[in-house]
C-alpha cells in the first residue's frame, strides 16, 4: 500500500521507498530509498543532473511488483506526471518508471545513486475525426486490480487534460505484460538543437541498462548509456 498526495511513500521488505521533494522550491523532486534492516540500510535517490531524470514531478502510486519468480528481479513500480521539455516547448507528461528492490548503487560517481531506473511515458489518447489524438497528459490517479497471476494485475488510470482550450477526463487501462515490453523496447534520447526525444540507434551494451543483476556491481560506462537515455 502507497500513501501519495503529491509525494509518495511506501514500505517494501522493511525499506522505505519515497517520491520526494529535496528542496524547498519543489524543483528537485526525486524517489529515495531508505531504512532497511542493518547492515543493508543504503540510502539511494534518482541522480541530480542538468537534464533532471524526475523534473519537478507530482507522485501518484507506487508498487511492488514481481517480474519473474526469481526474487532478484523484484522491481518497484512509480507512476507521476512531471514536467518536460522539448527546446522551448514545456508540458506536463505522465510517467511509469522502475528501479529493482535489490539496487545498491554504483561505484565512484554512481554512490548512492539508483543504477536500475528506467522510465517510460504513460500515454492515454483517443483518435479524433482529423487523424490528430487528444492526449489526456496528467495522470490523476492509479488503481491495481488484482489478477490470477500476481505479476501481471490490471492497471487503471485516471487521467485529465492540460488544454486550455479542451478539457476532458479519461480512464486507460494498461496491462503490465505491455508495461514490462516498453521497458525491453528501444531507448529514447535527446537528439538536434531543439532537443526532442527520439529513439537511440546506437549499440546497447551487454547486459542491458536497467536490466542488470542487481547485487553485481555498477560501472560507470554502463550507467552513462541509462543517464543519457531514462
Amino acid at each position: 500500500m502507497s500513501i501519495c498526495i503529491n509525494q509518495c511513500v511506501i514500505v517494501a521488505d522493511r525499506f522505505l521507498y519515497a517520491g520526494t521533494s529535496s528542496d524547498f522550491l519543489g524543483k528537485d523532486t526525486t524517489f529515495t530509498r531508505s531504512l532497511g534492516p542493518p547492515p543493508d540500510q543504503h540510502y539511494i535517490r534518482t541522480d541530480m543532473s542538468e537534464e533532471y531524470w524526475i523534473n519537478e514531478a507530482r507522485f501518484i502510486s507506487a508498487h511492488p511488483i514481481a517480474d519473474t519468480y526469481n526474487p532478484d528481479d523484484d522491481k518497484i513500480y512509480f507512476f507521476f506526471r512531471e514536467v518536460s521539455w522539448e527546446g522551448n516547448n514545456k508540458s506536463i507528461l505522465s510517467r511509469v518508471a522502475r528501479v529493482c528492490q535489490n539496487d545498491e548503487g554504483g561505484l565512484r560517481s554512481l554512490t548512492n545513486k539508483w543504477t536500475t531506473f528506467l522510465k517510460s511515458r504513460l500515454v492515454c489518447s483517443i483518435p479524433g475525426p482529423d487523424g490528430v489524438d487528444t492526449h489526456f497528459d496528467e495522470l490523476q490517479d492509479i488503481f491495481l486490480l488484482p489478477t490470477r497471476d500476481d505479476k501481471n494485475p490490471k492497471v487503471y488510470a485516471v487521467f485529465t487534460t492540460s488544454s486550455s482550450i479542451f478539457r476532458g477526463s479519461a480512464v486507460c487501462v494498461y496491462s503490465m505484460a505491455d508495461i514490462r515490453a516498453v521497458f525491453n523496447g528501444p531507448y529514447a534520447h535527446k537528439e538536434g538543437p531543439d532537443h526532442r526525444w527520439v529513439e537511440y540507434e546506437g549499440r546497447i551494451p551487454y547486459p542491458r541498462p536497467g536490466t542488470v543483476r542487481c547485487q553485481q556491481p555498477k560501472y560507470d560506462s554502463l550507467h552513462k548509456l541509462e543517464k543519457s537515455n531514462p
